[in-house]
């Protein structure tokens, strides 16, 4: 059942609650080079500029089938999605007050609505993919982690040492294994989808189980075909920190 200011993404047969459980660690250690350039460009043509006049930040909570999530957005695109009892929920909260100014509207707007419509798809097995434009912020290296992250294809999980490979860092597997970490859009940019090759499902900001469970229900969706597919996401900008900003998320 929903909540004051909440509505529900729900799925029967596919249940299970949030408990709270520590969250991943971070890492710290120099950055790569192509991280050490500050950017307040966004990082492709792919995400463009948000438009004139944007809206208030507004925050809704959506229930899933993993338990409550929080999600804020505003006209340039969705800035957040976490579960409610993560521990990396204040400070990802924080920071968006910080870059955007005005204080949250406990309220929904287009770009909301679409997620909490998008979200009871995925957990329905009907979608694999979202289109609601997004625009979070991050660093250089971050933006260009999650950027990866979502052009690779839904239906697999790749180890951290090839997403190092593939942003041409072979050697800055702990830097992509952070960035990972830090992701403000889970299940949207799949950082769930990235699993460390020694075995296992390696670490997960808002508990390792619920990565689990993603990824089985993604093992679900591909052996039953989800019956309504859909393009892939579109974005609003996403938006980098400046270079102190970076430096000392780094440890540098």
């Amino acid at each position: 059942m929903g909540h004051p200011g909440s509505r529900s993404a729900g799925h029967p047969g596919f249940g299970g609650t949030g408990r709270p459980r520590k969250g991943q660690a971070r890492f710290s250690l120099p950055i790569p080079p192509e991280a050490a350039a500050p950017s307040d460009k966004p990082l492709s043509a792919a995400f463009p500029s948000p438009p004139p006049g944007r809206s208030p930040l507004c925050e809704w909570e959506i229930d899933t089938p993993l338990g409550r999530m929080v999600a804020l957005a505003d006209s340039a695109g969705l800035r957040l999605l976490q579960f409610a009892d993560s521990p990396k929920l204040r400070s990802q909260k924080e920071h968006c007050l910080r870059r955007l100014g005005p204080p949250i509207a406990t309220r929904s707007n287009e770009h909301l609505e679409k997620i909490e419509r998008e979200l009871a798809e995925y957990f329905a097995r009907e979608r694999s993919r979202f289109s609601v434009p997004i625009a979070p912020f991050g660093t250089p290296w971050q933006l260009a982690v999650w950027s990866r992250l979502l052009q690779h294809r839904a239906d697999s999980t790749l180890f951290y040492e090839e997403l190092a490979r593939e942003l041409g860092s072979p050697k800055a597997v702990r830097a992509v294994g952070s960035a990972v970490g830090a992701n403000p859009l889970l299940i949207v940019c799949p950082c769930h989808r990235v699993i460390p090759k020694k075995g296992g499902v390696g670490g997960y900001a808002a508990a390792p189980w619920r990565k689990e469970r993603l990824l089985s229900l993604e093992a679900s969706t591909r052996e039953n075909g989800p019956a309504a597919e859909e393009r892939p996401p579109t974005h609003g900008t996403m938006t980098s920190n400046s270079a102190g900003e970076i430096e000392k998320e780094q440890g540098v």
